[in-house]
């Protein structure tokens, strides 16, 4: 399970909008919508807004991140490896 599928997963059996969790993190629907899709990685601080608003452990979501260079983004066209790694 991916990290966008997770908060998904979450968020439906919450009974959750995309729109309400949005309200709830202070993150934008179009972010959030980004996140659930895996088009973009999540901050640190991002991931700690949206387990606060459904409720949920930090570490209980961090896990379902990838790990360093495990996530491609494409990006015009041509995939580039995006290097993230929670601090």
């Amino acid at each position: 399970m991916t990290f966008g599928e997770k908060i998904v997963d979450i968020r439906v059996r919450k009974l959750i909008t995309r729109k309400e969790l949005s309200r709830l993190s202070g993150l934008t629907t179009t972010t959030l919508c980004l996140f659930e899709k895996n088009k973009r990685l999540p901050t640190a601080l991002s991931v700690a807004k949206i387990a606060k608003a459904l409720n949920v452990d930090y570490d209980d979501l961090i896990q379902y991140l990838p790990k360093n260079n495990d996530w491609k983004e494409k990006q015009n066209g041509t995939s580039k490896f995006k290097w993230w790694k929670l601090s």
